[in-house]
C-alpha cells in the first residue's frame, strides 16, 4: 500500500452499497475541488464514482458490506483510498465492454499517475493519485 503524504485538505466518508451512493461519493470530492489540480479533478471524481459503481454491481457480497473513500491534496495533486469492505471488486486489466462493470479499474489504470490495489480475507482497496 502507498504511503498517505500529508495533506493540505482531507475527506473521509464511508458508503453503503446502494445506488445513490456514486452520486454522494461524487458531491462529497467535489469539497477537495478548490485545492486540487483543476485539469485532473474531473478525472479524479470520475475514477472515483466508476470504482462505486463497479462495487455496487459486484456479486457475492457480505450484507454488511461498505465502501470507504479517503482521500488528500496535497500542493493540488490528489491523493484517494477507496476501501470495499466485505467484496471483493474485479480487478481486471481488460477494457470491459460499454455495459459491464469494471470501469473504476480501467479508468484508474488508464488515468492515475500512479496507482495499486490489493485484496485482504473479504475486502478490496485500490488507491491513485492524479
Amino acid at each position: 500500500m502507498a504511503m498517505k503524504p500529508q495533506a493540505s485538505k482531507h475527506l473521509i466518508i464511508e458508503l453503503e452499497l446502494e445506488p445513490r451512493s456514486a452520486a454522494r461519493a461524487r458531491a462529497a470530492m467535489s469539497s477537495l475541488r478548490q485545492d486540487a489540480h483543476n485539469s485532473s479533478f474531473d478525472d479524479v471524481i470520475l475514477m472515483v464514482s466508476e470504482l462505486v459503481a463497479d462495487a455496487i454491481a459486484t456479486y457475492p457480497r457480505l450484507s454488511e458490506a461498505t465502501i470507504t473513500v479517503e482521500a488528500d491534496v496535497l500542493n493540488g495533486s490528489t491523493w484517494v483510498m477507496t476501501r470495499f469492505d466485505g467484496l471483493r471488486l474485479r480487478l481486471s486489466g481488460e477494457k470491459p465492454r460499454p455495459s459491464d462493470s469494471g470501469w473504476g479499474i480501467h479508468l484508474v489504470q488508464t488515468l492515475a499517475t500512479r496507482w495499486g490495489a490489493g485484496r485482504s480475507a473479504d475486502s478490496t482497496y485500490v488507491w491513485f493519485e492524479a
